[in-house]
């Protein structure tokens, strides 16, 4: 988290106003880890609303990294910062992953929330 993560989202989670949306206590987050598996498997790009804010930075992919990096960040993330989510499998960051095939493009929020509501 600390080297990645920190400098857009911030050490305490609560992201830069307009710019890169809180992770804490956040519906991203704490909801379905499929989602927030993606977005870090390929980014997203677009306008998104997190607590009733509306946020427009971009989150860069992080696609390059291990499924256990992957799944170890996001398990941290879904455990601190007022979260209380299960831990993401290695196994199930895997899966996606295999299921993303060969698209190379950031979601959008909207694209997100369409396959996969909260």
């Amino acid at each position: 988290f600390k080297r990645q993560c920190q400098q857009c989202h911030q050490a305490d989670a609560e992201g830069i106003p307009g710019v890169y949306p809180p992770l804490s206590k956040s519906e991203w987050v704490s909801g379905l880890e499929d989602r927030i598996i993606k977005v870090l498997l390929l980014g997203m790009a677009g306008p998104i609303t997190v607590e009733g804010q509306e946020f427009n930075g971009n989150m860069p992919a992080v696609g390059m990294w291990s499924d256990k990096d992957i799944a170890a960040v996001l398990t941290y993330v879904r455990a601190n910062f007022g979260n209380n989510a299960p831990a993401v499998p290695e196994e199930k960051v895997k899966t996606i992953r295999k299921e993303l095939g060969d698209r190379h493009a950031p979601w959008t929020p909207a694209e997100l929330l369409k396959i996969h509501p909260f």
